[in-house]
Order: C-alpha cells, then sequence, then structure tokens
C-alpha cells in the first residue's frame, strides 16, 4: 500500500509491471488520494469475493496471496487444498470440481481473477484524476500478447460501437484500424458485456474484457485524439463512470458463473 505522501510517483504495477502513477492529491477535492486506494482496494477485494464464493464451498478462507503468486503457481494450489482439507472439504466435493481437479484449469482460472483485479487497478487509475483524463482522454485497446486461439475483436469492437452509439469510434475504425475510443465512452462496458452474443466476456468496463484474451489498453494523449477527429480542440471531456463494488462484483460473479458452467460441461 502507498500512502497518500507518495502521490505523484510513477511504480510499476505488481501484477503486469505496466507503469501506473499514483494520483496527485487535489486539496480542493472533497475525496483526498488516499480515497482513491481505499476504493480501489475495495473494488479488487470485491472481485476476488465473487470468484471465491463461486469456486468454493462456504467457509473456505482462501488467502489472497494464491491470486498474486504467478512466480509460484504449485504454492498458490497448494495453498488452497490446504485450506479446503482445513474445512474438511475436498475438490472432488465442490461445485466445480472438475476444474479444481485439473491444474491447467485451476492455473487459467485463477490468473484470470487476477488480471481483472489488476485491471481495476488500471481503471482506476485511468480515470480517477480530473487533470489526467484531460491530458489522456482516451484508451486505445490492442493485442499485448499472443494467445493460441484467435478472437475476432475487430467484429467485437464494430458490435460494441453500434450497441453504445459510439460512431466516432467506428468511424476512427473503420478509417484507421486501430480500436480507439474516450475512457467515458459505453463501448468499453458493451465490450465486457460480450455485446453480439460472444459468451466468454468478463463483465466489466475495463480489461481484460474476456477470458485470456491477450488485448489490453493504452492511454491515448488529447493531441492524437484531436488530430483524428474523437474530440474538438479544446473540448470537454469526462471520466468513465465507475461502477460500484457491488456492481463489479455482480457482473463478475454472472460472467464468470456462465464460463464455468460452459467449461464443466464440455
Amino acid at each position: 500500500m502507498i500512502e497518500e505522501a507518495g502521490a505523484g510517483i510513477s511504480i510499476p504495477c505488481p501484477s503486469c509491471s505496466a507503469n501506473l502513477i499514483v494520483p496527485v492529491a487535489d486539496k480542493t477535492a472533497d475525496t483526498p488520494a488516499s480515497d482513491f486506494f481505499s476504493q480501489t482496494r475495495e473494488l479488487k477485494n470485491a472481485v476476488v469475493k465473487a470468484a471465491v464464493s463461486l469456486l468454493f464451498p462456504p467457509g473456505a478462507n482462501i488467502p489472497e496471496a494464491c491470486f498474486d503468486v504467478w512466480d509460484n503457481r504449485a504454492r498458490a494450489r497448494g495453498e488452497i487444498l490446504t485450506e479446503l482439507r482445513r474445512i474438511g472439504c475436498v475438490p472432488k466435493e465442490t461445485a466445480f470440481k472438475d476444474i479444481l481437479n485439473d491444474i491447467n484449469s485451476l492455473d487459467s482460472i485463477l490468473k484470470t481473477i487476477q488480471d481483472v483485479a489488476c485491471g481495476v487497478d488500471h481503471f482506476m487509475e485511468h480515470n480517477y484524476d480530473e487533470i489526467r483524463v484531460d491530458e489522456f482522454p482516451a484508451l486505445q485497446f490492442h493485442r499485448v500478447y499472443r494467445r493460441k486461439t484467435s478472437r475476432d475483436w475487430p467484429a467485437r469492437w464494430i458490435a460494441a460501437a453500434h450497441a453504445s452509439g459510439d460512431n466516432k469510434a467506428e468511424q476512427i475504425f473503420q478509417a484507421t484500424g486501430t480500436m480507439i475510443a474516450l475512457k467515458s465512452s459505453g463501448i468499453w462496458q458493451a465490450l465486457g458485456d460480450g455485446v453480439g452474443g460472444y459468451e466468454d466476456a468478463l463483465g466489466n468496463p475495463f480489461a481484460p474484457f474476456a477470458f485470456d484474451s491477450g488485448f489490453d489498453v493504452d492511454e491515448v494523449p488529447r493531441s492524437k485524439c484531436e488530430k483524428l477527429g474523437l474530440l474538438a480542440r479544446g473540448e470537454k471531456v469526462e471520466s468513465a463512470i465507475i461502477p460500484s463494488s457491488d456492481e463489479i462484483a455482480a457482473r463478475f460473479a454472472a460472467k464468470l458463473s456462465q464460463f464455468l458452467e460452459a467449461r464443466q460441461s464440455s
């Protein structure tokens, strides 16, 4: 945890190594920088609790470290099994026993939970500070990691643009082939909802938008937004609406449950 005194410094994300800038405290604001950490922590906890309630039986106290120790996945699995045995439950008795009994499946699910929690960090950083939103009003969605199974993200982008009414995002894509939209655009929630009939979506308005997608977002400076016609010169911009922890948990739980059920029945 970084205290308010550290506001303004750049630090590497502990999950994905991307540089995160600690918000500068606005002394005239009602919510100081310390609230940034409190709200971010609350949203991340909501993600983890939603997943734990689906994967594990009531009473299981799964250590939070299990969602962070990707340099030692065997340790994470061992701690989970230890906790299940402590409460008198083994994987064969849980709802998603096939997944918990399969090392690759369990690793994949745990990594997804960690990736979504990491996505909360980036989402909050991108939207919490008004000055930053004004300087970087948009995001570009693009491939970061190669995956064995490719998805038709351009088709998803167009479907999300249609559903959200973001004509500028669609026009920029048709003209340049780049997927760029304002941070405040509804296109991001549409991607998270899997608009267009995509059942691997994760439910929230921030990356990752689907299981094992390999895609992420980078901020786009105002100068580029104005050059592309996404904004008029000097046009005022808004941040994305930050969902409540209950909304985050409900959306992620619904999508994770849908994914787990489909995976177990396949």
